[in-house]
């Protein structure tokens, strides 16, 4: 990770266009434990290679704050900057900011904190029907877990949702958040050309917003070692300062991006774009070639499963050809990259064959095409002695090396036909799906008579008005009792609170009342002008 080191490499150092950029790690890092214990000691041992790689690298400077990141940059405004250790964790309200989060779903996780010392070997969470069926619950088993320093900790794993938490769980997924959320607002504003936020948990497979959860996405809880949608967070705090900002968000995770798809669905300002393994975890239903956004966002989403054991050359081709021209003609004001490494060779959870050098042109080939200030945020990668391989020429690309460096010591070969007709039948799932939705919309575009809007006044509205602040002062009580009961000899009765709390949001009558309130139709027949 210390650079390049063939002569190939070292020849073309002259070519390169130095770009000033950020690096951001954190100590809780090392302590997330966002999973099962195997999938934790992957996560620790990379984040100890990583500490020890950059500090290997003379291309930045390390500093061990934002505070004295920000003096360093006002001594000298070109300045590569490591910082080692971020702190800040973020609030409720930036993660609640643009919808990325609800108050449930933060209740919740402080919550799976909180069980950790209140509760006994097993912890019952709603499953992903509980919104429907208050009895569907899932199990979560407390067990201990040794660091590879020795330290005992106590995590609660769910086989269900492939995630896990300790105590430092939440906190290290806040400090992720606030990284990316502060990286972002820096490189935006033009302090760095180009920035990278090393944090544990990875965020992509987070859906905040179990109204937005679609295609396998779990509603209300981690899933897949994710707890925060970190990026969403990113860009919806960008957006609150630039609401005609346009975002894309590149996910090159061997994994699909459904944590971002959802969250964006529907959002016409927001290119959301997976490239992952056809048919891996968590299913051929999540992030499929054939979808495409919303109504209101036709075309905004973009998917590319990969054939099982691609390489350098499939992978290549694919964002050369297909990606990029297309995240070009979107032309975004900043692209956010979830940046997976679990689709290098060897990797444990994954099938497919990159080599480091492939990232390296990835991100660099981004920065030629788009001419666009990138946000890395690191997600999965479960072989730590690779990925940090890996991860040293992502930053190699933002440091300003070429594609062509990368090319040099990669093979790209032609395709086989049998890649080729795969490759091609993913396009025009993609594109037959996109012709049929845009017929979709010529068909039912309401006429201006359709369109006249709702009297905010009218007695349905009203009466919705009214009985949803009953139930929401109903809520807000029985939260205030629920809360009130601490410690474990209080968890059953906690426990009912918060149940009676969620059967009120999940009444029909409710759920109508909301959407009456907000002028949408009712989905159960109540409120009906």
């Amino acid at each position: 990770m210390e650079g390049y080191s063939t002569g190939k490499l070292d020849a073309a150092a002259d070519a390169r266009q130095p770009a000033n950029f950020k690096l951001v790690t954190s100590e809780i890092s090392k302590k997330a434990c966002p999973g099962f214990p195997d999938t934790n000691d992957k996560y620790e041992r990379l984040m100890i290679l990583v500490e020890e790689a950059l500090g290997r690298r003379s291309d930045f400077s390390r500093v061990s704050s934002e505070c004295e990141a920000s003096d360093l940059l006002r001594r000298q405004p070109t300045a590569s900057i490591h910082v080692a250790d971020a702190t800040r964790e973020a609030s409720d309200e930036e993660l609640l900011l643009g919808g990325m989060h609800t108050e449930y779903y933060l209740r919740e996780m402080k919550h799976r904190t909180a069980s950790l010392e209140e509760s006994d070997e097993e912890l019952l969470l709603d499953g992903e029907n509980a919104e429907n069926d208050p009895s569907d619950l899932i199990e979560a088993t407390k067990e201990e877990y040794v660091t590879q320093d020795g330290q005992e900790k106590t995590i609660f794993v769910c086989s269900k949702v492939s995630a896990g938490w300790s105590q430092d769980t939440e906190a290290a997924a806040r400090t992720g958040a606030a990284s990316l959320i502060d990286t972002a607002a820096d490189v935006y504003a033009g302090r760095y050309a180009n920035a990278f936020v090393l944090a544990r948990p990875p965020s992509h497979h987070a859906v905040g917003n179990a109204d937005l959860a679609r295609n396998g996405s779990k509603k209300n809880l981690p899933f897949g070692f994710c707890h925060l949608n970190s990026i969403g967070s990113a860009v919806a705090n960008l957006r609150a300062s630039h609401p005609e900002l346009r975002v894309c968000i590149f996910d090159i995770d061997v994994h699909a991006g459904n944590g971002n798809e959802d969250s964006f669905w529907d959002d016409p300002q927001v290119f959301t774009v997976s490239i992952h393994e056809f048919a891996i975890w968590p299913g051929d239903k999540t992030c499929a070639a054939d979808y495409v956004g919303g109504p209101h966002a036709i075309g905004s989403v973009l998917n590319f499963p990969i054939p099982m054991g691609a390489g350098d050359s499939e992978y290549y081709h694919v964002v050369k050809d297909y990606i990029i021209p297309r995240i070009v003609e979107f032309a975004p004001g900043i692209i956010f990259v979830a940046a997976g490494y679990d689709a290098l060779q060897g990797d444990a959870y994954a099938d497919q064959e990159l080599t480091p050098d492939w990232y390296g042109w990835c991100i660099s080939e981004l920065v030629r095409q788009t001419r666009t200030p990138l946000v890395l945020n690191l997600e999965g990668g479960y072989t730590p002695e690779n990925v940090v391989l890996a991860i040293g020429r992502s930053i190699d690309a933002l440091a300003g090396a070429q594609p062509e460096d990368f090319l040099s010591c990669m093979s790209i070969t032609p395709l086989a036909e049998e890649t080729i007709r795969f490759i091609e039948w993913q396009k025009s799932e993609r594109e037959d799906s996109l012709k049929l939705a845009l017929a979709h919309e010529v068909r039912t575009r309401p006429s201006e008579a359709d369109t006249k809007p709702l009297l905010k006044n009218e007695a349905h509205m009203e009466e919705a008005a009214r009985f949803k602040d009953a139930e929401d002062l109903r809520k807000t009580a029985l939260q205030a009792e629920a809360d009130a009961l601490m410690g474990k000899v209080n968890i059953k009765a906690r426990t009912k609170k918060m149940k009676e709390v969620a059967k009120i949001a999940k009444q029909p009558k409710y759920i109508d009342a909301c959407l009456v309130v907000k002028g949408e139709p009712p989905r159960f027949g109540n409120f009906v002008p």
